[in-house]
C-alpha cells in the first residue's frame, strides 16, 4: 500500500515540470509572440481600409478627359486592396481563433495543474493515515505482547467489586431463605395445632349447606384447611 501511494506521489512529482513547463510556454512565450504579431494584421488591415477609401474616393472624381489607363489601374488598385483587406481579415480571425485556443489551453493547464495540488494532498493525507494506521499497529503490537497481564490488572478492581457483590447477593437469599423456611413452619405448626376432623361434620345433614359443603372434599377447598389425615 506504502509502495503504491509512493508511486503515484512519484507520478505526479513528475507531471508537476511538464505542466509547469507548459503553463510557462502558453502563458509567457506564446501569448508575447501572439501578441507582438496579432497588432501586425491588425495594422495592414486598418491601412487596407485606409488605403481602399482613397482609392474609392478617387472614383467620385471624374475627369474631364478619360483616361482608361488612369482608370484601370485604380480599378486594378482597387480589386489588389480588396484581396489584401480580405487576407488581412483572415490574419486577423486566425489571430483571435490562436487566441481563444491559448486561453482555453491556459485554462487547462491550471486545472491540471490545481487538480495536481489536490491529488498530491490527497496522497499526502493518505500517506499520514497509513503512517498513522503502522503506529497504531506497532502500539497494538506492543500491547498484545503483555496483554493479559495488564487486562488482569486494569480489570482486577471491577473483578473484585463483582465478587463482593455476588457474595453480598448469595448471602442475602440465604437469609432469605431461612426466613421463608421459618415462616412454612411456622405456619404448618399453626395449622397442625387446629386441625378438626371435617368427616363427621360434613356427613351432619343438619347443618347448614350453605355454611358447609356437602362433600369432604370441598371443606379444605372451601375453609382452605387441610384434610386431616
Amino acid at each position: 500500500m506504502k509502495d503504491k501511494l509512493a508511486g503515484i506521489a512519484g507520478g505526479l512529482k513528475d507531471a508537476r515540470p511538464k505542466l509547469g513547463l507548459l503553463g510557462t510556454l502558453l502563458g509567457g512565450l506564446l501569448k508575447s509572440k501572439l501578441a507582438a504579431f496579432l497588432p501586425g494584421p491588425l495594422g495592414l488591415l486598418a491601412k487596407i481600409k485606409a488605403g481602399l477609401g482613397i482609392l474609392k474616393a478617387l472614383n467620385i472624381f471624374k475627369p474631364k478627359k478619360p483616361k482608361p489607363e488612369l482608370a484601370a489601374k485604380i480599378d486594378n488598385l482597387n480589386k489588389k486592396g480588396d484581396d489584401l483587406a480580405k487576407k488581412a481579415q483572415e490574419a486577423v480571425d486566425k489571430a483571435n481563433q490562436l487566441q481563444k485556443t491559448l486561453n482555453q489551453l491556459s485554462d487547462k493547464t491550471a486545472d491540471l495543474q490545481k487538480e495536481i495540488e489536490q491529488r498530491e494532498a490527497k496522497i499526502a493525507e493518505m500517506d499520514q493515515t497509513l503512517a498513522d494506521l503502522d503506529k497504531k499497529k506497532a502500539e497494538l503490537a506492543a500491547e498484545l505482547e503483555d496483554n493479559p497481564r495488564r487486562q488482569l490488572e486494569e480489570i482486577k478492581p471491577q473483578v473484585d467489586n463483582l465478587t463482593q457483590q455476588s457474595e453480598d447477593l448469595a448471602q442475602k437469599a440465604e437469609a432469605e431463605k431461612q426466613d421463608k423456611d421459618k415462616l412454612l413452619d411456622q405456619v404448618e405448626e399453626e395449622v397442625s395445632s387446629k386441625r378438626i376432623n371435617w368427616k363427621p361434620i360434613c356427613k351432619n345433614r343438619k347443618l347448614n349447606s350453605k355454611t358447609l359443603p356437602k362433600k369432604a372434599s370441598n371443606c379444605k377447598k372451601k375453609l382452605r384447611l387441610p384434610m386431616p389425615k
